[in-house]
């Protein structure tokens, strides 16, 4: 592809991207924005405020400074919006370095995979350097089900080690590129995140059918046990440790299988005692089916709750928008709430409900959260490690999204690829969970879905 060469209807303009963070506003500026973005998504001013703040922003911002409001829109608030102004924004000036990356994050966010692909190419041909705008290419291109090129790109962004891996990368002499198993001892390293973790821990039983005479484990320490449940695993550890032949990172497996949507190994790939899971049975003692809810990412914590994308990666659903639909659904279910970190307000709405209330911030490890999730016939959540969990195991779940596009998910419908049994449903509007919610909880109580206790 030339450099010259430009997607239909796009515009793009030639330089090489900025810094992705930099919104080149003042401080004060930004804070505004942020706040006004968290009102309006929270539900306690209507969007005019936001609007108002657009408005008077346009009248004090030079050209640049408007652009970076498109960026925010497609970010936070309205994504389609911000597409459109970070298209008109590239025509007025074809030359900067940060738009074209800009608005193909934005065509990401209203589905359109083959335009944003078309942006990033052109963007990595002037800067093939740039390891950010190949992830996004990734997504792109695996969400359009071009997955060897998605995984390529993927193998090719990685620029930085997790802490996690580093030890191993110090021999790169024994790192497994497909060299004989047979009779050897593979250690399959993890990323440290939760979720991926345990979405891809999936692959670990391939190696089965490779020769190896031992495969090891090296995950965070809380899902070690959990780890310890995936038949033919016969070491799991959350550090370095030998001795091993060979070591891979679990992350870099599907490129290595040359994974697509027609060769992923199913759920359930991780399992409890039956032993455990009925005795918690019989501690809940049900006369309905089990309904387990988690309306906040678990891995939120850590945020900064004025930083510009707090709430869209958070994942969080305001509890009082759950209320009147959890009341409703305890006539047919028994509810169970796993959100870690129940808050005094919240444990308020699910008293007045009858909802069970489990500590999951009291759990050591994710095996005994597990344990539990066995007992219930459906997961009601947002995307987290809990969602992934879910997955695994095989219960039904309904995951609500802020958006489709990450290519983890990779939604057919209302269906993941990844987890038949898993429910996916999106947010129709980008300031509002409500009829996401309704869908859910619809879908739940309608005829012929609730079941008998088990």
């Amino acid at each position: 592809m030339s450099t010259h060469q430009t997607p239909p209807n796009i515009g793009l303009g030639s330089g090489r991207p900025a810094n992705r963070l930099s919104l080149e506003v003042t401080e004060h500026d930004v804070i505004r924005h942020q706040q006004a973005f968290c009102e309006v998504e929270e539900g306690r001013t209507p969007h005019a405020l936001f609007d108002d703040l657009l408005a008077t922003t346009e009248t004090s911002f030079g050209i640049l400074e408007k652009a970076n409001l498109g960026w925010l829109l497609s970010q936070c608030l309205r994504s389609t919006e911000g597409a459109e102004r970070l298209r008109r924004d590239l025509k007025a000036m074809p030359k900067s370095r940060q738009l074209p990356f800009y608005f193909a994050i934005a065509l990401q966010r209203i589905n359109r995979f083959e335009d944003s692909a078309s942006v990033l190419e052109v963007v990595l041909e002037r800067s093939p350097e740039d390891n950010v705008a190949r992830k996004y290419l990734a997504n792109a291109l695996m969400n359009t089900g071009r997955w060897a090129e998605g995984l390529r790109e993927m193998e090719l962004s990685r620029d930085k080690l997790p802490v996690i891996q580093k030890p191993y990368h110090a021999d790169l002499s024994r790192l497994w590129q497909g060299q004989a198993l047979d009779g050897k001892c593979l250690v399959v390293v993890g990323n440290g995140d939760r979720s991926d973790e345990i979405q891809l821990s999936r692959f670990l039983g391939v190696f089965r059918n490779l020769g190896v005479h031992k495969i090891g484990m090296v995950c965070k320490a809380e899902l070690a046990d959990l780890m310890r449940g995936i038949t033919g695993i016969d070491r799991v550890d959350s550090g370095y440790f030998e001795p091993f032949d060979y070591f891979i990172t679990l992350d870099s497996l599907l490129h290595r299988f040359r994974i697509n949507a027609a060769n992923i190994p199913l759920p359930p790939y991780v399992r409890c005692s039956a032993r455990s899971v009925y005795r918690k049975k019989a501690q809940l003692n049900n006369q309905k089916p089990l309904l387990g809810i988690c309306w906040r990412n678990p891995d939120s914590r850590g945020f900064d709750k004025n930083d510009l994308n707090y709430k869209i990666r958070a994942n969080t659903i305001d509890p009082c928008l759950l209320e009147d639909h959890l009341t409703r659904a305890a006539k047919s279910y028994d509810i169970i709430s796993f959100q870690p970190d129940v808050r005094p307000e919240e444990r308020e709405i699910l008293q007045r409900i009858g909802c069970r209330i489990l500590d999951v911030s009291a759990f050591e490890n994710y095996a005994g959260i597990a344990e539990w999730m066995s007992c219930l016939d459906h997961f009601v959540t947002v995307e987290s490690p809990l969602a992934h969990l879910a997955g695994a195991l095989g219960i039904e779940a309904h995951v609500m999204l802020p958006h489709s596009s990450d290519w983890k998910w990779m939604i057919q419908g209302n269906e993941s690829q990844w987890y038949p049994e898993v429910n996916v449903h999106l947010k129709k509007s980008e300031a509002c969970w409500q009829s996401c919610v309704e869908e859910v909880f619809a879908s739940l109580i309608e005829p012929g879905h609730v079941t008998q206790a088990a």
